[in-house]
């Protein structure tokens, strides 16, 4: 049975997190740290500009259509932000869990912050599917517009910075994780 699944988008300011316990968020950095690491894909070309795989780049194409159809300027591609969306998406593929939050109850704000990426405000969009390869991406971009509070986190504006990944687990499950920032 195909089908798509998706949460509503993190939408947050930098002073509106609420704290972690200290324990939740070693084991999360922990996790974080190894995950940055193995899932870290060809960072940067010769040029300075970022590789993106197939899925990635097809999703970024059809948002950043629809922020130009709203008049929204595209942000710019950063490393780190994909590095943190890629982990997201590999985690929650490898971990078999669809959320916001880890299952150490970690978000992207607590990565974002381990980083140190400087942010003021955030927003994350999560969808997954289980379409055929060629079919996924598109039907996670229009799944992602498709809903209003996602659409909301992809047309502000006032983001200038975006991150995306992509992972698929061991059943063909598609995830993809787009981390949008205002620096």
């Amino acid at each position: 049975m195909l089908g798509t699944w998706f949460e509503i988008g993190a939408h947050l300011r930098a002073y509106e997190r609420v704290p972690m316990s200290t324990f939740v968020r070693i084991v999360g950095s922990l996790f974080v740290a190894v995950s940055l690491f193995v899932t870290l894909r060809p960072a940067a070309s010769a040029a300075g500009t970022l590789d993106l795989i197939r899925p990635e780049q097809e999703v970024l194409t059809i948002l950043n259509q629809a922020r130009s159809d709203s008049a929204a300027p595209a942000p710019q591609l950063d490393v780190v932000l994909t590095a943190i969306a890629r982990s997201r998406s590999t985690d929650m593929a490898a971990r078999h869990y669809f959320s916001h939050y880890t299952p150490e109850q970690t978000t992207f704000f607590d990565l974002l912050n381990d980083s140190g990426t400087t942010w003021n405000y955030a927003g994350e969009t999560i969808t997954r599917n289980n379409y055929d390869d060629s079919d996924a991406s598109t039907v996670a971009a229009q799944t992602l517009l498709a809903s209003p509070r996602h659409r909301a986190v992809i047309l502000d504006p006032q983001y200038n910075t975006v991150g995306i990944g992509h992972a698929v687990d061991h059943q063909g499950m598609h995830y993809y994780t787009v981390i949008f920032v205002r620096r």
